[in-house]
């Protein structure tokens, strides 16, 4: 009765009737999270990868799990940030200008290299106001 999540109470809990019944609501709920949110996730992943080109821009992070819409403010920032000219067409091929202005906007002063923010403001039109915290 236990064994679905890979683990389970304490043994002098798991005669209690009330410890059986929330452990099996507990299954219950993490077998439909497997299989609806899981299942949805997976089949909502953009089918586009990222070139080749790009990927030593993003080196700290695994390519194949990237999504190029959820992901979209890291991939933006880190191609801007250490792009060559080939990775920076290719990402204003794959998102409109209007998405990349909104995220070099509202991104944090600390994500980008001095450099490369000022450059990226001025290409952009984008006002050189900066936020510097989260809150």
């Amino acid at each position: 009765m236990f064994r679905n999540l890979g683990v389970s109470p304490p043994r002098r809990w798991q005669s209690l009737p009330q410890v059986r019944r929330l452990w099996g609501v507990a299954n219950v709920c993490v077998l439909w999270y497997n299989k609806i949110v899981m299942n949805a996730t997976i089949t909502q992943t953009n089918t586009e990868k990222i070139p080749q080109f790009v990927t030593p821009f993003l080196w700290s992070y695994d390519i194949s799990a990237l999504d190029l819409e959820r992901d979209k403010k890291r991939i933006v920032i880190n191609v801007l940030n250490f792009g060559t000219k080939e990775a920076t067409d290719w990402l204003f091929s794959v998102y409109s200008k209007d998405e990349i202005r909104k995220i070099v906007a509202e991104s944090l002063y600390g994500e980008w290299s001095k450099k490369s923010l000022h450059y990226w403001r001025f290409v952009l039109g984008i006002s050189a106001e900066l936020k510097t915290a989260r809150f």
